[in-house]
Parts: C-alpha cells; structure tokens; sequence
C-alpha cells in the first residue's frame, strides 16, 4: 500500500513541477472503478474459487492415483522379488556350466598351444635353413658378381691402357714424320 502512495506522489510531483507545486504526503481514501474493471475483479474472485474448488478435485484425485500406484507398486514389487530369485537360481547354474566350459576350454587351449610350439619350432628350423642356403647363394651370386665386375674391370684397363699405348704410338710417328 506505501509503495502506491509513494508512486502516485512521484508522478503527482512529475506533472505538477513546472507549476511550482510540490506534495510532501498523499493519502488514498477511495477508490472508484469503471463497471469494465468491476466486472473484470469480480470475475477474478469466481475464478479464484474455481481455482479452489478443482484444486480440491486434483488432491482428491492424486491421492486415488497415489492408492491405487501404491497398490499396484506393492504387487509389482512381489513379482520382481520373485523374479529375482528365478534369476539368482538361472545365474548360479550359468556360472557352473561356464566353470565347466572353461575348465574344458582351457584343457583344450593347452593340448593346442603344445601343438603350436612343436610346429613354430619346426617352422623356425624350416626357416633357418632356408636362410642359410639364401645366404650362401647370395654369397656365391655376389662373388660371381664382383668377380665379373673385377674382369670388366681389368679388360677395361687393358683396352685402356692399350689405346694409350696406341695413341702414344701414333703421336711418335707423327713426330717423326713432322
């Protein structure tokens, strides 16, 4: 209530300042409204009983909704319950046949992985021998190479120092000729 007051002497003194008038206090005493906002706050206060009224209705509601949820919870429970103890007996009867499938599996990775060594063994002796009769023909092929490689070599040499020789030849005759 003080903060309408307070609200209409702000705007009381807004409009009356450029007159020289000036409201220290104000006091609202009555208040008159068009048949328009009457109409309007009457139909507030019937809505607001309504408002009541089916908020009655809802609690009302809610609470059945809420009995028979509880109801319907509590069977449900049961149900799970017993569920549970099916799944508890399904469970320990898996963990025993797989404790089987696993005792039988691991018999059996056993028997293979002894078969897998004798042959990786077997393989890896396969494998070195292939090696060294690689490695000796790739010595032997290399020897042969460089050896060929020496031969050019020297018969380049010799054809080299032979066209010297003839060259050297020549150049003497020439000489002698000039």
């Amino acid at each position: 209530n003080d903060l309408r007051v307070i609200r209409t002497l702000r705007e009381l003194n807004k409009k009356f300042q450029p007159f020289g008038v000036q409201f220290k206090s104000a006091a609202i005493t009555d208040v008159r409204f068009n048949q328009e906002l009457q109409d309007i706050l009457q139909e507030t206060t019937e809505f607001k009983s309504k408002i009541k009224k089916q908020k009655k209705q809802q609690k009302h509601s809610m609470d059945k909704i809420q009995f028979d949820a509880d109801k319907l919870m509590e069977g449900k429970v049961k149900d799970h319950e017993r569920k549970l103890q099916e799944l508890r007996a399904a469970r320990t009867r898996a963990l025993i046949d797989r404790e089987k499938a696993n005792t039988d599996t691991q018999s059996k990775c056993e028997v293979e992985r002894l078969k897998e060594e004798e042959r990786a063994k077997t393989a890896e002796t396969r494998a070195k021998s292939k090696l060294k009769v690689a490695e000796t023909e790739a010595q032997r092929t290399a020897e042969d190479v460089l050896a060929r490689a020496r031969a050019e070599l020297e018969k380049a040499r010799i054809r080299a120092l032979q066209e010297a020789k003839t060259m050297i030849f020549e150049s003497e005759q020439e000489l002698k000729a000039a």
